[in-house]
C-alpha cells in the first residue's frame, strides 16, 4: 500500500494541489492529512473545500480546535491565524466536515501498525516533537510506526 501524508498546508491552497497532483502521479493508495489545513494564508476554504472533495481522511489541527473553540487564540496571533475570515465563510457542510476530523488515526499496513498525530502521541493538538526528543516511553506502545506532521520515527 502507497500512503500519503500531508500536513499543515495553512490555507496554501497552490502547495496542497502541487502536493496531491504529486502523490497522484505516485500511484499513491490512500491519503491522510495531519491537520492545519486553515490559518496564516487567504484560501482555507479552498483547501478544506478540497480535502473533503478528494474525501481525504482529515486529522484535527490545533488551528482547527482554534477555529473550532476548541483550543483558545492568543490575542497577539489573532490577526496572524486568519481564523476569523475562514469562520465567517465556513459553510455548514465544511464545518460538518471538520467536526468529523479524528484526533488521531491508526492504520493496519503490512501486519504493522501505524499511528498519526498532528502533534504527539502524549499531546495530540500542540505537542512537538523533536529530533533528539526521548522517545523511549513509546517503545512498548502498541504501535510500530508513529507519524506526527514534524517528526517520522521508526520505533
Amino acid at each position: 500500500m502507497r500512503l500519503g501524508i500531508i500536513s499543515d498546508i495553512h490555507g496554501n491552497r497552490r502547495a496542497l494541489d502541487n502536493v496531491l497532483a504529486y502523490l497522484k502521479n505516485q500511484s499513491t493508495d490512500e491519503i491522510i492529512f495531519l491537520g492545519d489545513a486553515v490559518g496564516y494564508l487567504p484560501f482555507g476554504i479552498d483547501v478544506l473545500t478540497r480535502l473533503k472533495n478528494e474525501r481525504i481522511r482529515c486529522i484535527i489541527g490545533n488551528h482547527e480546535a482554534m477555529l473550532l473553540g476548541r483550543l483558545p487564540i492568543k490575542p497577539e496571533n489573532k490577526d496572524v491565524y486568519k481564523l476569523d475570515s475562514v469562520k465567517a465563510e465556513l459553510s455548514p457542510e465544511l464545518l460538518n466536515f471538520i467536526l468529523s476530523w479524528e484526533p488521531a488515526i491508526e492504520i493496519a499496513i503490512d501486519k504493522k501498525l501505524y499511528y498519526f498525530v498532528h502533534g504527539s502521541p502524549n499531546d495530540l493538538l500542540t505537542g512537538y516533537v523533536y529530533p533528539d526528543s526521548d522517545l523511549s516511553p513509546y517503545h512498548d506502545s502498541k504501535w510500530d510506526v508513529m507519524e506526527n506532521c514534524l517528526l517520522t520515527r521508526v520505533l
